[in-house]
């Protein structure tokens, strides 16, 4: 007796890349593929078969125990993946899965922690996803080289970049893991350590920025003036100061008067001079300026573009402000050091015709 019969008689994972041992011929009828690149199949066939009653049976018998086997091999796969999406999404880490299609790289998927990282940009995760890298990062060019250069050396690619927020312009700074997931897939996981560079930033801040004025500090100006010593940015003029008088106004008002001088004359120096001239205090009532490209000619009006500024300080201010200077011009790398020491000399010199003036 022949009976026709359906035989759902296969599963196949392409994660695996291998049949399953009972597989037999069929033609693929249904195709599922999940967003993690686990694709499974169940396959028909249909079969023409010459058996009594009692092998039907039997063969029936077989056949559904074949079939709850599949359910059951398939309600475990949906299980887990229902684990690790849930896993994904809770993920502390924002990620991103970038996958080929055709010769585009789309979006798809991203976690809960992504969509708060970008704090608005991402409104519609089902609008977002199918959207083209190109699209995504547009403006930003680096971004798609480290992607690009993921997928064809097929490596885990790692970078910084500065990052701003188009919702609200928040400047973040970000480090971005790229890693290659066979077949075509790119996992983007990104760490937000904007608070990390702030914290290195004002390390290296403070190690060469005096902590009262915000002018460079001794450190800074001694290597300042080893780097132009060997540059080419001569005639290099250099003015010594000196605050007249702070030991006595210590002494007499306290340290916070004293430390009222050293600010204004601060001031009067950031008004004074250029943004690429060097302006630091080099010690307690000392400060010194080193101008590049300023010959003994230009190196006057300078000195009367300060001589102003003082006045200006003096004539807003109820305790006037008194700095003795000395200047010197160095025309080449060896006499810089030299220029400076002549400067310092020529301050102490002014210094000290004022206390004589003074008797």
């Amino acid at each position: 007796m022949s009976h026709a019969v359906w035989l759902l008689d296969a599963f196949f994972s392409l994660s695996t890349g291998r049949t399953m041992p009972f597989v037999r011929k069929g033609c693929i009828k249904n195709r599922n593929l999940n967003s993690f690149g686990i694709m499974y199949i169940k396959v028909w066939t249909m079969e023409y078969i010459d058996m009594t009653k009692e092998q039907l049976m039997d063969e029936l018998v077989k056949m559904r125990q074949r079939v709850s086997v599949f359910e059951q091999t398939e309600k475990d796969l949906k299980k887990r993946e229902a684990r690790f999406r849930i896993q994904f999404r809770s993920m502390p880490t924002p990620t991103f899965i970038w996958r080929i299609s055709g010769d585009k790289l789309i979006l798809a998927d991203i976690n809960d922690a992504a969509v708060s990282f970008t704090k608005g940009e991402i409104d519609n995760l089902i609008d977002l996803i199918g959207v083209e890298a190109s699209r995504f990062y547009r403006g930003m060019p680096d971004y798609l080289n480290d992607m690009d250069r993921c997928l064809a050396e097929k490596i885990t690619v790692i970078n910084e970049y500065p990052y701003s927020l188009r919702t609200t312009g928040e400047k973040k700074h970000v480090f971005i893991k790229h890693v290659f997931v066979e077949p075509d897939t790119v996992m983007v996981q990104m760490e937000d350590i904007t608070l990390q560079k702030q914290e290195q930033e004002h390390l290296k801040y403070i190690s060469v920025h005096d902590s009262l004025t915000g002018l460079y500090n001794r450190l800074y100006a001694d290597t300042e003036v080893d780097r132009l010593r060997d540059s080419r940015r001569y005639p290099i003029s250099v003015i010594v100061f000196d605050v007249d008088g702070l030991k006595t106004v210590n002494d007499s008002e306290g340290h916070a008067a004293g430390d009222q001088l050293i600010l204004d004359t601060a001031e009067v120096l950031r008004k004074s001079f250029r943004p690429e001239d060097m302006v630091a205090r080099t010690g307690g009532d000392e400060f010194m300026v080193v101008l590049p490209f300023v010959d003994e000619v230009t190196l006057e009006g300078v000195l009367s573009r300060f001589k102003k500024s003082l006045e200006r300080c003096n004539t807003a201010s109820n305790r006037p402000l008194s700095i003795s200077f000395g200047t010197a011009t160095a025309v080449s790398g060896e006499m810089l050091n030299d220029s400076i020491r002549q400067a310092d000399m020529l301050m102490y010199q002014n210094k000290a015709q004022k206390k004589v003036e003074r008797l």
